[in-house]
């Protein structure tokens, strides 16, 4: 909490993977939004799979609540990964994208690392309070996930 309190700027956080020393790997699973903060760690997501050769998987995961009849919520998704894409072209990435419904975001999240990926990269905003916190989707990610997680925070 120190540290990064006294740390005005953007920042990393990594989080290792349960007992063991932090990889790359393969795989890299980077869940988006469409806000900045999530832009960011998707463009972080994209260099470091360029650097590494590894592959990258976008999802979205939007709520069963925000289902909208008119498809208007399904254009604004297909639109946000239409952007990760692109950003991953610019990378020389081609990630492979998928849009989830589910009330807790990090259930499908966690679902689709399960499968075949070895670091979770996810842009968040630091929350006021003492305690470092990047809200629940991140707390529950990080108490769930037994594999690494990089936080980017702006």
């Amino acid at each position: 909490n120190e540290l990064v309190n006294a740390f005005a700027g953007p920042l990393g956080i990594l989080v290792p993977p349960e007992g063991g020393e932090p990889e790359l790997g393969n795989s890299l699973l980077v869940p988006v939004t469409g806000t900045d903060v999530s832009r960011s760690g998707a463009e972080v997501a994209m260099a470091l799979a360029r650097a590494a050769g590894a592959g990258v998987s976008a999802i979205y995961v939007s709520s069963m609540q925000r289902h909208s009849p008119n498809g208007r919520a399904r254009r604004n998704e297909e639109a946000v990964l239409k952007d990760i894409a692109e950003l991953g072209r610019r990378y020389g990435v081609a990630p492979k994208t998928q849009i989830e419904r589910h009330n807790l975001a990090e259930a499908p999240i966690l679902k689709e690392a399960m499968k075949r990926h070895d670091l979770i990269v996810m842009g968040v905003n630091r929350r006021p309070g003492e305690a470092l916190f990047f809200g629940n989707t991140a707390a529950a990610l990080m108490s769930r996930w037994k594999g690494a997680i990089f936080f980017v925070a702006s």
